[in-house]
């Protein structure tokens, strides 16, 4: 028999219709669900990121305080290295001074600062900053006492040694030094 359909062609059923209507209702609804997921998981990156970004500027913000308190230590430094400047320049200025300023009146006040008791100078002469002094001690003990504090003294340097003689008692020495200005 056959199948006959009496209603119009408009409203009766047709299969293709209706899988081609489910089928792509099926297709927006799956659309719509991956949609979702897909808003969900930039939702969740966007979040990782606005937290790594927070902490970013976190560090950042860290590096400029930093940097802030290099530049101040730098214009410190560069202060500093300028006072430092000028103070070796003084130095200079005064070691020249010194040098300038030395004669036979300051060398033989050091001369007079290498008195000890108990050593006597017979004669002592002076020439370019170099004392020549002949002398007697009582004992050797006084004249080594006297040398030791000779050697010592910062403003004495070469100090040579002639020759000490017992002589009636007493030891006859001479000896030699050149009188030297050191700052310190």
């Amino acid at each position: 028999m056959k199948d006959i359909n009496l209603l119009p062609s408009n409203i009766a059923f047709n299969y293709k219709k209706f899988l081609i209507t489910r089928l792509s209702l099926f297709i927006i609804v799956l659309n719509v669900i991956l949609l979702f997921f897909i808003l969900l998981d930039n939702v969740y990156i966007n979040k990782k990121l606005e937290a790594r970004l927070t902490k970013r500027k976190a560090y950042l913000s860290q590096i400029d305080n930093i940097n802030s308190t290099f530049g101040k230590y730098k214009k410190e430094y560069v202060a500093l290295k300028k006072k430092l400047t000028g103070l070796k320049k003084e130095i200079e200025y005064y070691e020249k001074t010194v040098v300038l300023h030395r004669s036979a009146y300051t060398d033989s006040i050091v001369f007079v600062n290498t008195f000890y008791d108990g050593v006597w100078f017979d004669s002592v002469s002076y020439r370019n900053g170099v004392f020549n002094v002949s002398g007697y001690a009582p004992s050797k003990v006084e004249f080594q006492k006297f040398y030791g504090a000779l050697e010592s003294n910062k403003y004495v340097a070469d100090t040579r040694f002639f020759y000490i003689k017992e002589k009636d008692g007493e030891f006859v020495f001479k000896i030699n030094y050149r009188v030297v200005f050191r700052l310190q």
